[in-house]
Protein backbone atom coordinates (compact mmCIF):
# COMPACT_ATOMS: atom_id res chain seq x y z
CA UNK A 1 0.00 0.00 0.00
CA UNK A 2 1.47 3.36 -1.04
CA UNK A 3 1.82 6.09 1.54
CA UNK A 4 2.46 9.83 1.25
CA UNK A 5 4.09 11.93 3.95
CA UNK A 6 2.60 15.43 3.97
CA UNK A 7 2.92 18.48 6.18
CA UNK A 8 -0.34 20.20 7.06
CA UNK A 9 -0.84 23.56 8.75
CA UNK A 10 -3.36 22.94 11.52
CA UNK A 11 -4.39 26.60 11.60
CA UNK A 12 -5.35 26.84 7.93
CA UNK A 13 -5.81 23.21 6.84
CA UNK A 14 -3.39 23.79 3.93
CA UNK A 15 -0.65 21.40 2.84
CA UNK A 16 2.98 22.34 2.24
CA UNK A 17 3.94 22.36 -1.44
CA UNK A 18 7.70 22.52 -0.60
CA UNK A 19 8.05 25.51 -2.95
CA UNK A 20 7.55 28.10 -0.24
CA UNK A 21 3.78 27.96 -0.44
CA UNK A 22 0.72 26.10 0.78
CA UNK A 23 -2.10 24.40 -1.09
CA UNK A 24 -5.59 23.15 -0.27
CA UNK A 25 -5.16 20.42 -2.90
CA UNK A 26 -3.85 17.27 -1.27
CA UNK A 27 -2.67 16.00 -4.68
CA UNK A 28 -0.56 19.15 -5.22
CA UNK A 29 1.06 18.84 -1.78
CA UNK A 30 4.67 17.73 -1.64
CA UNK A 31 5.14 14.11 -0.56
CA UNK A 32 8.36 13.68 1.43
CA UNK A 33 10.43 10.56 0.78
CA UNK A 34 10.46 9.64 4.48
CA UNK A 35 9.35 11.00 7.86
CA UNK A 36 12.85 12.28 8.67
CA UNK A 37 12.80 14.53 5.61
CA UNK A 38 9.34 15.81 6.57
CA UNK A 39 10.49 16.58 10.13
CA UNK A 40 13.56 18.44 8.85
CA UNK A 41 11.27 20.50 6.58
CA UNK A 42 9.01 21.23 9.56
CA UNK A 43 11.99 22.49 11.57
CA UNK A 44 12.81 24.97 8.80
CA UNK A 45 9.22 26.24 8.53
CA UNK A 46 9.26 27.77 12.03
CA UNK A 47 5.48 27.39 12.34
CA UNK A 48 4.00 26.01 15.58
CA UNK A 49 0.84 24.22 14.44
CA UNK A 50 2.08 21.72 11.84
CA UNK A 51 1.01 18.11 11.50
CA UNK A 52 2.73 15.20 9.80
CA UNK A 53 0.09 13.36 7.79
CA UNK A 54 0.78 9.78 6.78
CA UNK A 55 -1.69 9.51 3.91
CA UNK A 56 -2.68 6.08 2.63
CA UNK A 57 -4.68 5.09 -0.45
CA UNK A 58 -7.50 4.14 1.92
CA UNK A 59 -8.05 7.23 4.07
CA UNK A 60 -9.32 5.09 6.97
CA UNK A 61 -5.67 4.29 7.68
CA UNK A 62 -4.40 7.89 7.66
CA UNK A 63 -2.32 8.93 10.66
CA UNK A 64 -2.03 12.57 11.73
CA UNK A 65 0.68 13.48 14.23
CA UNK A 66 1.27 16.95 15.69
CA UNK A 67 4.79 18.33 15.35
CA UNK A 68 6.02 21.09 17.64
CA UNK A 69 3.42 22.79 19.79
CA UNK A 70 -0.06 22.35 18.34
CA UNK A 71 -2.61 24.96 19.32
CA UNK A 72 -4.93 23.79 22.09
CA UNK A 73 -8.50 23.05 21.09
CA UNK A 74 -11.00 25.85 21.66
CA UNK A 75 -12.30 25.96 25.21
CA UNK A 76 -15.55 24.19 25.91
CA UNK A 77 -18.22 26.15 27.71
CA UNK A 78 -19.60 24.21 30.64
CA UNK A 79 -22.73 24.78 32.65
CA UNK A 80 -21.92 26.61 35.83
CA UNK A 81 -21.93 24.26 38.85
CA UNK A 82 -24.45 26.54 40.61
CA UNK A 83 -27.00 25.90 37.86
CA UNK A 84 -26.67 22.15 38.31
CA UNK A 85 -27.08 22.38 42.08
CA UNK A 86 -30.12 24.67 41.85
CA UNK A 87 -31.71 22.45 39.22
CA UNK A 88 -31.15 19.37 41.39
CA UNK A 89 -32.25 20.82 44.74
CA UNK A 90 -35.20 22.89 43.52
CA UNK A 91 -37.77 20.05 43.27
CA UNK A 92 -36.89 18.85 46.78
CA UNK A 93 -37.11 22.39 48.16
CA UNK A 94 -40.52 22.86 46.52
CA UNK A 95 -41.86 19.65 48.07
CA UNK A 96 -40.47 20.65 51.49
CA UNK A 97 -42.14 24.06 51.19
CA UNK A 98 -45.50 22.42 50.39
CA UNK A 99 -45.16 20.07 53.36
CA UNK A 100 -44.24 22.85 55.79
CA UNK A 101 -46.88 25.31 54.52
CA UNK A 102 -49.59 22.65 54.97
CA UNK A 103 -48.74 22.36 58.66
CA UNK A 104 -48.92 26.06 59.36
Amino acid sequence: MAMKRLLKDGSTGLFCDNKGGWTADEQAAYSYKDSSEAIRAFQQLLKPNIFLVLKFEDSRFDIITPLGNPEPPPSVKHIKPQSIIIGTVLPVAFEAFKAVSGRL
